[in-house]
């Protein structure tokens, strides 16, 4: 699967439409390598129909805009994997903002599921 097949995939799983989904990438101010410039709404289309090959120095925004990780662009994810990537994701990004407290008690929950799983695996 092409990369942009890939992403029109990831957009109907997000329920996005291209519009919204260019309108976001552009927000996002990616600077174009040939031009200097804010890339435009025609070339993204262009990117999403498989007439222009997508830029590498894009994924990263692409990623972004799509909430997801760069490497799921690449590989056939299920759409359940792809909400437990994306809730891993957020809960990354909002741990920052949680008080130390908080933070010990999910520490000694994760460690104590992680024995639990590593003794599984052991048998």
């Amino acid at each position: 699967m092409e990369i942009y097949e890939r992403i029109n995939e990831l957009l109907i799983i997000k329920k996005m439409t291209k519009r919204e989904f260019a309108r976001k990438l552009i927000n996002l101010q990616p600077i174009s390598n040939r031009t200097g410039e804010v890339i435009s709404e025609s070339i993204i289309y262009s990117y999403l129909s498989g007439d222009t090959a997508i830029k590498a120095y894009l994924i990263p925004y692409i990623s972004d805009v799509l909430n997801v990780s760069i490497e799921c662009l690449f590989k056939d994810v299920k759409a359940s994997e792809l909400e437990e990537n994306n809730l891993h994701r957020n809960i990354i990004e909002l741990i920052p903002y949680a008080p130390e407290p908080m933070l010990l008690k999910i520490r000694r929950a994760l460690d104590e599921i992680k024995k639990i799983n590593d003794g599984f695996r052991l048998n």
